[in-house]
């Protein structure tokens, strides 16, 4: 498939190569490569500890469910709002053309797969471009955080377009904020976020902290 240290050319140069011998295969390959780099983009853009995030990415098969991950993680804008309508519409039809593959239960003409290849490699140059233009290359190694243990006190929430509770916002005892996912203190995950505020919480910390 791919080693780590191949860089973006080399893996897509692999891509076209087997896009024109063999645009199944390639189809499927091009869809892992391009999970591969959304998760990275996810490890290196969240100001988490790596180990936390990995957690939370473990096992996030299937489209809606990495763009569900990657808003969470990134909180900043959804994995569909970056690829935008028409190009997430085709991606959907890529994922169902590769899930047909790979589980056997269908198939595909060779140009069509060709076409869906080449969806699926302006996807990953949206996710690719978006993590470089903050400040991450997914094809170097990746800044490691790592975990520690503060005392913090809950001084605000973000809630979910749904209205459930997403993320905690908090200062620790020197005064600095920062904020986590409700996740990492699953003892008040079914709280209202109301009465939340003011409580005192020991939270796994390896956030990027600043200044109020």
């Amino acid at each position: 498939m791919f080693r780590l240290s191949e860089g973006k050319e080399e893996r897509e140069r692999k891509i076209l190569e087997c896009a024109s011998t063999d645009p199944l295969l390639a189809l499927v390959i091009s869809v892992i490569h391009f999970e591969w780099n959304v998760l990275r983009a996810c490890i290196a853009l969240s100001k988490e500890p790596n180990v936390i995030v990995r957690k939370q990415l473990k096992g996030s098969p299937g489209l809606p469910r990495l763009s569900s991950k990657w808003e969470e993680i990134i909180d900043d804008r959804s994995l569909q709002d970056l690829l935008g309508a028409n190009l997430w519409k085709e991606m959907m039809g890529a994922y169902k053309t590769r899930n047909r593959l790979v589980h056997g239960e269908g198939s595909s003409g060779p140009h069509f797969a060709r076409d869906q290849v080449t969806v699926v490699s302006d996807a990953v140059e949206n996710a690719r471009a978006y993590a470089e233009s903050a400040g991450a290359n997914l094809y170097q190694r990746l800044q490691v955080r790592k975990l520690s243990t503060v005392n913090a006190t809950i001084i605000g929430h973000q809630l979910t377009a749904s209205g459930s509770l997403k993320k905690l916002h908090l200062r620790d005892d020197s005064g600095l904020s920062f904020s986590c996912t409700v996740g990492r203190i699953p003892s008040i995950k079914r709280q209202m976020p109301s009465l939340l505020h003011g409580i005192g919480v020991r939270v796994v910390s390896g956030f990027s902290k600043r200044n109020d």
